[in-house]
């Protein structure tokens, strides 16, 4: 808030009821891009890792779904939830990947939404930082969303630990930030 005379000046509210906006229009972006492997079959590691994984089957064995993959027991336990819901039906699986991609769209956006406003801030940015935070991050958002190197990752159903990951990753990071500028040691 700035004072300006008596009166304080607060930030407009319809002005940031309108910043998930661009995140939102990056996570349709890579939703769009990555449409056509909806449609595609179980292929390679997919047999194994789902369509042969007798620990799928009953959600509640906790300790068959952690047992099974040692290396990857959210991903397992991410499967099983998805099998449990749709059945072993190859586009269910799809779905979530696309659906995990479009969260970390998202979270990119936040991330780069607040870290180029902190370099704005503190003045520590260059002459391109002098755009809009907002702008800076949907550019940022959109090349993610709609880079070839998240084919494998988001087409590839086997490739889930890798958005899975990347959102738990991004989460982490807004909350060490947020712990960092002293919001609380709940983060």
């Amino acid at each position: 808030m700035q004072d300006i005379g008596s009166t304080r000046m607060r930030p407009s509210r319809h002005r940031w009821a309108l910043v998930p906006a661009p995140a939102c229009g990056a996570a349709v972006l890579g939703i769009l891009v990555y449409l056509n492997s909806l449609h595609s079959p179980f292929v390679y590691d997919d047999f194994f890792m789902i369509v042969e994984n007798p620990s799928l089957l009953d959600p509640g064995d906790f300790r068959s779904l952690v047992g099974r993959n040692l290396t990857r027991p959210i991903v397992n336990l991410s499967y099983a939830i998805d099998t449990f819901i749709w059945g072993r039906i190859p586009l269910a699986y799809h779905v979530t990947n696309v659906l995990l991609h479009a969260l970390n769209v998202i979270l990119v956006y936040w991330v780069v939404v607040l870290v180029s406003g902190d370099r704005r801030r503190h003045g520590t940015g260059t002459e391109w930082t002098s755009a809009a935070p907002a702008v800076i991050a949907f550019v940022a958002a959109a090349v993610f969303a709609v880079h070839p190197m998240m084919t494998q990752a988001v087409g590839y159903i086997s490739a889930r630990s890798e958005v899975t990951y990347s959102a738990l990753f991004l989460f982490a990071f807004l909350a060490g930030r947020r712990w960092m500028l002293g919001r609380g040691r709940r983060w």
